[in-house]
């Protein structure tokens, strides 16, 4: 007695694809979920301590900086990457990058801020490191939610796959 099997390679091309196309879909969903717990971590720590404008601001570096307007964390935002199956997340004002990583700021005419009753002005200074996106990646990645992230999304991609 023989048996035999045929493969229909068409069909079986068309199932792969279809595969990767569910599986592609949820990982740029898990991307995208991923970095909004990183958005939600970072304005977090943006909007713990608060000070009014064109006073000290009362945290220390290298603490993210204390909100004034809170400009900076509604600045935070995701950006999914289709391309890639990820997303991108962090600041949009023209200051976050250097609060979180330091460095030279110029001035303007109007920089300018009260200190122990005392007006200061500035055309530039260095700020130091004052991180918010770092450590509020470390803090995701760190308690399991973005593995976890991925791991929902692949198992609902099998679940769709096989149904």
């Amino acid at each position: 007695m023989n048996i035999g099997v045929t493969v229909d390679a068409a069909a079986w091309q068309a199932a792969t694809d279809d595969l990767l196309a569910i599986i592609g879909d949820h990982m740029l969903a898990a991307s995208v979920e991923g970095a909004g717990r990183i958005q939600d971590a970072t304005r977090g720590l943006l909007t713990a301590q608060s000070h009014a404008a064109h006073t000290k601001t009362p945290s220390v570096a290298p603490e993210p900086p204390a909100m004034i307007s809170g400009a900076l964390a509604a600045s935070v935002i995701v950006t999914p990457v289709p391309d890639e199956l990820g997303a991108d997340v962090g600041p949009t004002t023209d200051y976050g990058r250097i609060q979180e990583i330091g460095g030279w700021m110029q001035g303007h005419p109007l920089m300018h801020w009260i200190e122990d009753g005392i007006e200061h002005w500035s055309a530039g200074h260095s700020l130091p490191e004052r991180p918010s996106l770092g450590p509020a990646t470390g803090a995701v990645v760190d308690s399991g939610d973005l593995e976890q992230i991925y791991e929902d999304h692949v198992l609902e991609a099998i679940q769709e796959v096989t149904v």
